[in-house]
């Protein structure tokens, strides 16, 4: 056998196995060597119906999986609802009001700002802006520069 002979009947058997069109039908051939014959329309349209139930298939998954992540997602903020940390306050802490308050009301003598930012821990700008705001109030007065004192 020669190359060109091998050839040809591998051609023949890929013929016999591809599809032909006759009369506007196709025509299959089996494994056992029968044919069956089908109009182009008919598997068309068989096709269609099949790809329309795989379609609504898959929506019917999708919505499934919506649902399923929904729930998921309000579990988890629930969850988290119910471990949240309780605030600053509830803790036990005070404000930085009370805080400086404190502190001026243990010195009869009075209290000056440098003081208060190393026992409270508070920067310069917030220590001036709460004792700014209880002396607005009439809570604290000022006794020398950056010196003041708890009023009675």
């Amino acid at each position: 056998m020669r190359g060109g002979d091998l050839r040809d009947s591998e051609q023949e058997e890929k013929e016999d196995w591809k599809k032909r069109v006759k009369d506007g039908r196709v025509v299959y051939a089996s494994e056992f060597g029968r044919e069956s014959t089908y109009n182009r329309r008919d598997i068309m349209g068989e096709l269609e119906r099949e790809l329309r139930k795989i379609s609504k298939t898959l929506n019917d998954l999708a919505r499934r999986i919506d649902q399923v992540a929904a729930k998921a997602v309000s579990r988890t903020k629930v969850a988290a609802r119910a471990t949240k940390k309780p605030s600053r306050k509830a803790q036990g802490r005070k404000s930085a009001p009370e805080v400086i308050m404190a502190l001026l009301k243990a010195r009869k003598s009075g209290v000056d700002t440098a003081t208060l930012r190393a026992k409270t821990g508070f920067g310069s700008q917030k220590v001036r802006s709460v004792v700014y705001e209880l002396s607005k109030k009439g809570k604290i007065r000022r006794i020398d520069h950056g010196l003041y004192r708890a009023v009675k």
